[in-house]
Order: structure tokens, then sequence, then C-alpha cells
């Protein structure tokens, strides 16, 4: 079995509370909240009443996002991507095509993946 960590070198999208667009860098696991309070954008959630300043990210939409270059070898017969820790609801896009849904931040997800390669699935 082959494994491609893509923990690093992730973007955060989504727009400030004036509708600006911002873009944060981040590595994951992490949530919205870490990467801001990491990259200086809000202060420490737990100090003081920062809560109730920052409560407007969770009503926001944001996206994370990522480039990575894979290519198949010959050799690999099944190519699955697997998630851990996704937000309560969300989707998941490979190459701008949905991939699969989550409904719950507890479970690991692994979506095969083998027919964006041109492949049939023999995946499971």
């Amino acid at each position: 079995m082959e494994c491609l960590s893509l923990n690093k070198d992730w973007l955060i999208k989504g727009n400030m509370p004036n509708g600006e667009p911002v873009g944060i860098k981040a590595d994951v696991p992490c949530t919205v909240h870490s990467a801001m309070i990491e990259n200086k954008i809000i202060d420490n959630l737990y100090l003081d009443k920062n809560a109730d300043n920052w409560m407007w990210i969770e009503e926001k939409k944001w996206c994370f996002e990522n480039e990575f270059q894979y290519t198949k070898s010959d050799d690999i017969k099944c190519i699955e991507l697997e998630f851990e820790g996704l937000d309560t609801y969300c989707n998941v896009y490979l190459n701008s095509t949905l991939i699969g849904f989550c409904d719950s931040a507890h479970i690991t997800y692994t979506f095969d993946v083998n027919t964006y390669f041109g492949d049939t699935s023999i995946c499971g």
C-alpha cells in the first residue's frame, strides 16, 4: 500500500464580515478558528469575551483547498482519498467534481477515486 499524506499546504477560503475575501494558509487537522489565530487574523478564542467576537466565523461558509500531484503507477489498483475529522456537514470535491458528502465529524470517510484516473473501481 502506498500512502500520500495531504496534511500540509492547505488554503482556507471564505469571507470576512465586511464581505472581503480571505485566504488562510494552514496545515490540517485544524479549524478555521485555529488557522485564523495562528495567522494572527483573530485573537485567542479562550481569552476574555473573544468567543463572542468571533461567532460570525461559524455563520460563514469556508472552503479548504489543496493542490497535489499524483501519477498512478501500473501496480496500483485501488486509489482512495481518506478524510478524518471533517466538519459535521461538508461536501468533498476532487478537481471540481463532488465525490462525497459528510455528516459527522467523528467518522473517517473514504472515497474511491479510481474513476478519476480512468479505471474501474476494485476497491473495497
